[in-house]
Formats: structure tokens, sequence, C-alpha cells
């Protein structure tokens, strides 16, 4: 969870010019110990993956300068792009540098992925259960 707490560490820079901010998220806290019970629990469902979060950076020119909204659009039209629109995620924005950046941190295991495992399970217990 290093790119996680780097991050966080960011939304509480000391240098409020320097601040990152976040501009999205499906995560129902910031606070560090729901994040990993969040987590845990869909990596629970494919323990065998060991890079299971996705970490990029979106970085635009300096002459863009995009608003919180843009920037979030853009974001989210990636993260669709890339298969990841299912999935638990993260947008950051950054400000520690001259262009406009993003940071995006998604769990690779999808909510659907998670949907047909349990559902997996619940089948295969069934007959135990009916007979």
């Amino acid at each position: 969870m290093g790119a996680l707490n780097y991050n966080l560490k960011k939304l509480y820079h000391p240098d409020p010019a320097l601040r990152a901010e976040l501009l999205d998220t499906n995560f129902t806290s910031l606070d560090i110990r729901q994040i990993k019970k969040e987590v845990d629990w869909l990596r629970s469902l494919k323990p065998n993956l060991n890079k299971y979060v996705y970490h990029t950076s979106l970085n635009f020119p300096k002459e863009d300068q995009f608003d919180n909204h843009k920037l979030m659009a853009i974001a989210h039209d990636y993260l669709n792009a890339s298969g990841y629109s299912n999935n638990q995620y993260f947008i950051f924005r950054h400000h520690d540098a001259d262009h406009p950046h993003l940071h995006l941190l998604v769990n690779r295991i999808s909510f659907v992925e998670a949907s047909c495992r349990i559902a997996t399970i619940i089948r295969k217990a069934r007959p135990c259960s009916e007979s």
C-alpha cells in the first residue's frame, strides 16, 4: 500500500500549494484501516494475484490548465478504456510539478470478478446444504 500512503500523505502536505487533492474514489473512507479491510476482502477472492494494485500517472502539458471536473472526466475515461470500470479506485491530483498530473490507484480485482466468485462459492455450497 506504498503508493496509497504516498498519495494520502500528499493530501496533508505542509505547503498548501503542493498539497494533493482527492478528486474521486469509491472507497467508503480515507481511514487506512478501513481501506485495507475493503481491499483485503476483494484480495481474498484472488489470493494468488501478487500485483493487485495498478498505479499510473496521467501527465498533461503545462499549457493545458484543466479544472478538476475535466481532469476527473479524463481519469474516468482512462479507467473505463483500461477495463477498470468496476474496480476500487482513487484519483489524486498533484500540484508538485509545473504541469497538471493525476495519480490513479486501482485494485485490479473487479467487483464483477468478486460477484462471479461469490456466485460460484454459493453454487458449489448448495448441494451440501440441500441434502
